[in-house]
C-alpha cells in the first residue's frame, strides 16, 4: 500500500467519526500522539507483549446487555506497545492528511525509506518521538515546512521500530485501524 493511499484511507475516517470537529484540533492531535509514546513506554515498562487482548476471567457468553456487549468489544481490542505505537502512527497518518501533505504517485512504501536514528528501547523511543511530536507542533504558526518533515520522520521511526521487533509495521497499524473502524460502526448502530 502506497503512503498516498494510507493518508487518504485514515484521514477520511476520522473526519467521518467527527475527530477533526472544533477548534485546536491540531493542539489535540499533537497531545494525543504525544500520549500514545507514553502509552506505550508504560507497557512496555510493565512487561506486556507487544500485542495482546485483554480476556475476562470467567466466560461473558451467558450475559447479554449491551453494556455486557460494550464491554467484551472492549476487552478484545488489541493492545500493548506495539499497538500504542500503531494508533501514534495513525494520529500522525491523520495529521498528515488534514494538513494536506502530498506523497506523491511515485512515492515508495514508507518503511523502506530508514530514518538515521531509531532507539532501540521503548523508553528513548518514546522521548525521541515526543520531541519530533513536540517540534512538528508549534502552536498557532505551525507551518507545513517543519510539520510535515517532523511528523513524517516520526512515522518512519514508528514504523522502522514494530519492523525491527519482527511485526508487518502496515498488518500492525491496518488491525488497530480496522478495529476502531469496527468500534465506530457498531456505536453508531446501537447510538
Amino acid at each position: 500500500m502506497k503512503l498516498a493511499e494510507l493518508i487518504d484511507r485514515v484521514h477520511e475516517d476520522r473526519v467521518d467519526w467527527g475527530d477533526w470537529d472544533g477548534e485546536a484540533r491540531e493542539a489535540r492531535t499533537a497531545c494525543e500522539i504525544c500520549a500514545r509514546w507514553t502509552r506505550a513506554y508504560e507497557e512496555g515498562k510493565e512487561g506486556r507483549p507487544l500485542i495482546y487482548r485483554r480476556r475476562p476471567p470467567f466466560s461473558l457468553d451467558s450475559i447479554v446487555t449491551p453494556q455486557m456487549e460494550e464491554y467484551k468489544a472492549l476487552q478484545s481490542e488489541p493492545r500493548g506497545t506495539a499497538m500504542e505505537v500503531a494508533e501514534g502512527c495513525l494520529l500522525i497518518l491523520d495529521w498528515m492528511g488534514h494538513a494536506g501533505y502530498d506523497a506523491g504517485e511515485d512515492e515508495a512504501d514508507i518503511l523502506w525509506t530508514i530514518p538515521n536514528r531509531v532507539p532501540e528501547e521503548i523508553e528513548e523511543a518514546a522521548a525521541y518521538l515526543t520531541k519530533l511530536t513536540a517540534y512538528a507542533y508549534n502552536g498557532p504558526f505551525c507551518l507545513e515546512s517543519i510539520l510535515i518533515p517532523q511528523i513524517r520522520q516520526a512515522l518512519q521511526v514508528d514504523m522502522t521500530w514494530l519492523y525491527m521487533r519482527g511485526l508487518d509495521p502496515l498488518a500492525t497499524i491496518l488491525e488497530k485501524h480496522e478495529w476502531r473502524r469496527q468500534e465506530e460502526r457498531e456505536t453508531r448502530w446501537t447510538t
